[in-house]
């Protein structure tokens, strides 16, 4: 973090990817969430706004976060971090919330992340 007497911007970035990373924060520094750089608002995507925590995003990946947001599933907004690009289906790096439904697919098929489903104890409510 350098010299005590030094205080470092928690964020760096990787020169090669150009996304932000989150270092170890320096507890002289105020806790502040990373800036969204860029917004598309609920009228140009005909459903939700579209959050962007990064300045370098693909054509294709903006295509699929203006689907999603207009397809009706995303309540609230849809968000891309820094990582956001294009994947199978949907936006890797994309984040969204939804009402009554659960999409396990949406993180793609190229993601080999390991997730998986497990049986809980959360009660389910109807309306």
């Amino acid at each position: 973090m350098g010299s005590p007497d030094t205080i470092t911007h928690p964020y760096t970035t990787n020169a090669t990817t150009g996304t932000a990373n989150l270092t170890t924060h320096d507890p002289r520094l105020p806790r502040r969430p990373m800036p969204i750089l860029r917004e598309i608002p609920a009228a140009a995507t005909g459903g939700v706004p579209i959050k962007i925590w990064t300045d370098q995003i693909e054509d294709n990946a903006a295509q699929q976060l203006r689907a999603l947001a207009g397809s009706g599933l995303a309540i609230g907004h849809v968000a891309a971090m820094p990582d956001a690009h294009a994947g199978s289906g949907t936006t890797i790096g994309s984040v969204f919330a939804t009402r009554d439904l659960l999409l396990p697919t949406a993180i793609g098929a190229d993601i080999g992340c390991g997730v998986l489903g497990s049986v809980d104890e959360i009660p389910v409510h109807s309306r």
